[in-house]
């Protein structure tokens, strides 16, 4: 036995520290959406203003930079599944503090106090959520984003608009994202 260690003092800490970084989780999932935003607006501006219609050169150019916003967009979605599970990963265990304290502590009746308990917490991956809408609005970004890096890849290459392959593409590119978003969510 430990003496002079008070295990509330503990336990407070424990649950203060996996509150915090359930907010970090939180916050940081808001940045990684907000600077891909960020970004892909920008690119979209830049092409407003680009005069498209006499560069081959410049096409591809935007075609690549579509390719490399595609990508950012998919880690940018692994980010947010990562910060989803620290954020899951933090409300178990304050759950788990908080189950202690139900076993406890039975003099404090606590049972009906906390609203989730470790059987009742979201699961990570759970559908209609705001980090799954989160997740969801990046990732039909990202899909467009490689749409028009083929589309405009097949204006520069071919010289004619890859109307079926950018939407074949896209399309993909949006099923594998939210594949990727169940899988590694409820794995």
């Amino acid at each position: 036995m430990c003496r002079g260690l008070d295990p509330n003092e503990i336990l407070s800490r424990e649950f203060e520290y996996a509150a915090q970084t359930a907010f970090q989780a939180h916050e940081d999932r808001v940045r990684v959406f907000t600077y891909y935003l960020a970004t892909a607006g920008t690119l979209l501006a830049t092409i407003v203003v680009a005069d498209l219609t006499n560069s081959t050169n410049l096409l591809a150019v935007f075609s690549l930079l579509f390719a490399g916003l595609a990508i950012l967009g998919f880690v940018s979605l692994l980010q947010l599944i990562k910060l989803r599970l620290a954020w899951t990963d933090s409300a178990h265990t304050m759950c788990q503090i908080k189950e202690y304290y139900i076993k406890n502590c039975d003099e404090l009746q606590l049972a009906g106090a906390f609203r989730w308990k470790l059987e009742t917490i979201p699961p990570a991956g759970k559908m209609w959520t705001v980090a799954f809408l989160m997740a969801l609005t990046l990732a039909l970004l990202s899909s467009a984003c490689v749409s028009g890096a083929v589309f405009l890849w097949g204006l520069a290459a071919v010289g004619g608009p890859w109307i079926i392959q950018s939407t074949v593409a896209g399309l993909l590119s949006l099923v594998g994202q939210l594949v990727a978003w169940i899988h590694f969510c409820r794995g």
